[in-house]
């Protein structure tokens, strides 16, 4: 969801989270930003959002367990009064 679509609803923010997608091995595929991004959705929905908006997506090389990795950071929304 964009922010722009959340304009004249009523909602509330429930907490950031994060999303990340991971390539373990050298040759593994690559990270991908959806894997990121739907990540960070299943994140939320252990929190019962309704929606997310993504805030910023960051490539970060040579973390501790990836060899490269995309980290998607959200906000998990729930949506007031049946706006859905």
């Amino acid at each position: 969801m964009q922010q722009s679509e959340l304009e004249g609803k009523d909602y509330k923010i429930i907490r950031v989270v994060e999303g990340i997608a991971c390539q373990e091995k050298a040759n593994d595929r690559p990270p991908q930003e959806i894997d990121a991004r739907n990540d960070a959705r299943e994140q939320a929905s252990y929190l019962n959002a309704d929606a997310i908006v993504i805030h910023k997506c960051l490539s970060i090389e040579d973390e501790a367990h990836c060899v490269a990795s995309i980290s998607c950071y959200a906000k998990a929304i729930s949506i007031e009064n049946g706006d859905q």
